[in-house]
């Protein structure tokens, strides 16, 4: 079911749109066991969704969830690597595909190119 949606996306903003709603998107990058060309598909398919808004985020594995347990045993992260202050806005995840200054560059680079419709 979920390999198709991506599919779907383009007429579902359209007909969302056709009824005056504005259409945004939160979307993520970094994910562990996500790659460079994954996150740069990410970003392409959100603008050639034409969003009203597209906001990104870094993945921010938190304690005690499946995520994190996942990148504790891969050795992605550590445990000292997470700061409850800091830890949401910027990228902690180290995996063999990518590093965290690659993530928060993406990251910035993309805010930086957004364009919001009024």
């Amino acid at each position: 079911m979920y390999s198709t949606l991506p599919s779907l996306m383009p007429d579902l903003v359209k007909a969302i749109r056709s009824h005056g709603i504005r259409v945004p998107a939160f979307l993520m990058l970094g994910y562990p066991d996500e790659n460079k060309a994954q996150m740069h598909d990410t970003i392409e398919f959100a603008k050639s969704l034409d969003l009203d808004l597209s906001y990104f985020s870094v993945a921010s594995p938190l304690p005690s969830t499946k995520m994190w347990d996942t990148c504790i045993k891969k050795g992605y992260i550590k445990e000292e690597d997470f700061n409850p202050l800091t830890s949401f806005h910027i990228c902690i995840i180290r995996t063999p595909g990518f590093d965290p200054d690659y993530v928060c560059m993406l990251f910035v680079k993309r805010l930086l190119s957004m364009s919001v419709s009024v």
